[in-house]
């Protein structure tokens, strides 16, 4: 009997496949190539894809010239002197590549971490925390759903640079959002497996494994496609001069030995706002909004310490003092040289409200104790509560708070810090 012929269709089916994955593969090595040098272009935009990829952050951590800083909504607020645009000519030896977004917490920061994987080890990386985050019992639902993707959970899920205890304690928090992933069976799998390691869990998540690593090699590539996109589509956007090719230029400013003037660069910051009637006031809600001054907000005062009781109870229960634990030990066992700066709480704005500064000081004081066993520099700006200057609203910081963090980075990055 003559051996049954090959469907007609199957080998054309087989050679475009080829030619798709070729093409994939080719667009991904020619973007790795490319991206040393535009790196400096995507520190400038908060783009999806540096937030929610992988190879963005992972080529980042790469460049010894580089310095990837995670946070949150702070990161995507326009305010002089952000740290992307201070040090964007790279004027003591490096750049800043800010990786955050409103909602971003210590979970999400620690799973993005963990995707990058082993392009952390011996690498400094900053992380700016606020106090907010510990204000309150956890991040939400929708916060983790628009800050982490599936790329980056399955590149930690299916990697091998977390402990199974670790990798067992993330798995267990993300029970907690279960709108997360809600469409990704195999990491929903995974995650099971993670999370109750039995037997039959261990033998399945070894099953899933290859699936994981072949999805996690197909993501990199889909990635790759949309950067080469944004190559295409941003430089255009930056402003400030420009290459013949559009990109921007850099200049010729870099220098190790650079001393940069800090406290005058402060006072000139708070000078400025302050031409600009800026320095947000904030008082109590006696006068009509009509004849209040355009940086002054009127708000209804609360007893002086009536809400202490409140505030410490819900600080002391959050769930974020977990997930900051949580984080520290990923940065021990990614072998991450890490350090942290903690936005001080608006004062004014807190005493109005209710709380008193012994309540709030509660807060610095578990930060410090926290961080401390892990070794890890920890600034915090308590003494700058009372500084109007030092936010542009209720929390957020200003073009002089900024030259203060600004000043942590650089003389982290240089080693010079405590």
């Amino acid at each position: 009997m003559r051996p049954t012929a090959p469907p007609s269709h199957l080998a054309p089916a087989l050679l475009a496949a080829a030619t798709v994955a070729l093409l994939f593969s080719g667009i991904q090595l020619y973007v790795i190539r490319q991206l040393p040098r535009r790196m400096t272009l995507f520190a400038a935009f908060t783009s999806p894809i540096k937030l929610t990829g992988n190879v963005l952050q992972t080529q980042a951590f790469t460049l010894p010239d580089i310095l990837p800083i995670y946070g949150s909504s702070e990161l995507d607020r326009d305010a002089d002197n952000r740290p992307d645009a201070f040090f964007r000519a790279k004027p003591s030896g490096f750049t800043v590549f800010p990786i955050g977004r409103g909602g971003t917490q210590c979970l999400m920061i620690l799973q993005k971490l963990a995707a990058v994987g082993p392009a952390v080890r011996g690498k400094k990386t900053a992380i700016i925390l606020s106090p907010t985050w510990f204000a309150k019992e956890s991040a939400t639902e929708n916060a983790v759903d628009s800050n982490l993707t599936s790329a980056q959970v399955s590149a930690w899920v299916f990697g091998d640079e977390l402990s199974p205890e670790t990798r067992q304690k993330i798995a267990l928090r993300l029970r907690d959002y279960p709108a997360a992933l809600k469409d990704q069976r195999l990491l929903k799998g995974a995650l099971e497996c993670l999370s109750d390691p039995t037997t039959a869990h261990r033998l399945l998540f070894a099953a899933l494994t290859p699936l994981g690593k072949a999805q996690n090699v197909l993501l990199a590539r889909l990635e790759s496609c949309a950067i080469l996109r944004e190559m295409l589509v941003y430089p255009r956007r930056l402003p400030g001069p420009r290459t013949k090719d559009g990109h921007p230029a850099r200049p010729d400013e870099r220098s190790d030995a650079v001393v940069f003037d800090w406290p005058r660069l402060a006072a000139d910051a708070e000078a400025r706002d302050r031409q600009r009637g800026g320095g947000t006031v904030y008082s109590a809600a006696t006068a009509p909004p009509s004849k209040k001054p355009q940086h002054e907000r009127r708000i209804r005062p609360q007893v002086p310490g009536s809400r202490d009781a409140d505030f410490v109870a819900g600080m002391q229960g959050s769930r974020e003092w977990d997930d900051l634990a949580l984080l520290l030990t990923g940065l021990k066992e990614l072998g991450a040289d890490a350090m942290f700066v903690s936005q001080p709480f608006n004062g004014t704005y807190r005493d109005l409200g209710g709380t008193s500064p012994a309540g709030r000081r509660i807060y610095y004081a578990r930060l410090a104790a926290a961080i401390a066993p892990s070794g890890y520099p920890v600034r915090d700006y308590s003494d700058h509560e009372e500084d109007r200057f030092f936010f542009n609203d209720s929390g957020h910081p200003s073009a002089k708070a900024w030259i203060y963090f600004d000043r942590a980075l650089d003389e982290f990055y240089r080693g010079l810090h405590d």
